[in-house]
């Protein structure tokens, strides 16, 4: 069963602090790696209020994912922590099909989870379409999956993080490999304990869901109609609570800065809620 909040009203209040502009100078702590000498992030990171690797708030990273034939892929991210030794709970975040570049980026987003205590790794799917990194594509959502996946295994190697503290978030292309991640079958354990997905396409049925799940969507969509979320059907046994909340009247990306389609107020409370979300099911 698919769990309905009521719809969500536009609220007076703009979001606040986490929105300040930023400028000065670079700092990338990872390893060099073929092929990525110019780093795709760094590029797609400039300017505000996208620009945490200029102002050295974040860093860039680098892990071994895979393409659709099995073979290595190298993905960029933006890892941001907070102040201190940790370990510290994490997210990672999965852009949308748009990737990382302005106006919908997500550095202000990052700070929002930096200031709330955790740390966040902004995956950058498409770094691994430059020469050396493994793919010669646009990612799909299957590749996608697979880097959210690689993703978790390279923050749990990380003294910092807490490895049994992981959420994925997702944003459209990315909401769809975040249900893609918390659905899928498999051998191992699951790496998160929590999914939350903005303006998904959804399927039609769930047989397996391993964490909970919060949805985000507004009733205007014409990219991805909000239609396929409020009829999936949730047959896992005991599956965990997946919860649609819908927003009257906005579009795709209506929470992403800059864009378009930006509310402030609704963008507002999805943050609000993905709060509580993460405060219940990380902390």
């Amino acid at each position: 069963m698919i769990q309905q909040q009521p719809s969500a009203r536009p609220t007076r209040h703009l979001v606040g602090a986490w929105l300040v502009a930023i400028l000065t100078s670079a700092s990338l702590a990872a390893t060099a790696t073929p092929g990525h000498a110019q780093s795709q992030a760094l590029r797609r990171n400039a300017g505000k209020p996208c620009g945490t690797l200029t102002t050295g708030e974040a860093e860039l990273v680098r892990f071994t994912s895979d393409n659709s034939h099995g073979e290595p892929a190298v993905i960029e991210g933006i890892l941001m922590r907070p102040d201190g030794d940790g370990p510290f709970p994490a997210v990672v975040m999965l852009h949308t099909a748009r990737g990382m570049a302005p106006p919908g980026c997500y550095g202000e987003t990052q700070r929002l989870f930096r200031d709330w205590g955790y740390a966040s790794l902004l995956v950058d799917s498409a770094s691994a379409g430059v020469e050396g990194g493994g793919r010669s594509f646009a990612p799909s959502v299957r590749d996608v999956a697979a880097d959210a996946e690689h993703a978790a295994a390279y923050l749990a190697s990380l003294p910092a993080i807490d490895p049994t503290r992981l959420a994925v978030i997702g944003w459209s292309r990315g909401a769809m490999a975040t249900l893609r991640v918390l659905t899928a079958r498999r051998p191992g354990p699951q790496p998160f304990r929590a999914g939350v997905a903005y303006y998904p396409t959804c399927p039609p049925r769930i047989e397996v869901l391993a964490a909970p799940v919060i949805l985000f969507h507004g009733d205007a969509d014409t990219i991805a109609s909000i239609d396929s979320c409020r009829s999936t059907e949730v047959v896992a046994p005991d599956a965990p609570a997946f919860t649609l909340v819908e927003y009257p009247g906005r579009q795709h990306r209506f929470d992403r800065l800059g864009d378009e389609n930006y509310h402030a107020g609704d963008a507002a409370d999805t943050f609000r809620r993905v709060r509580a979300f993460l405060r219940r099911h990380l902390e």
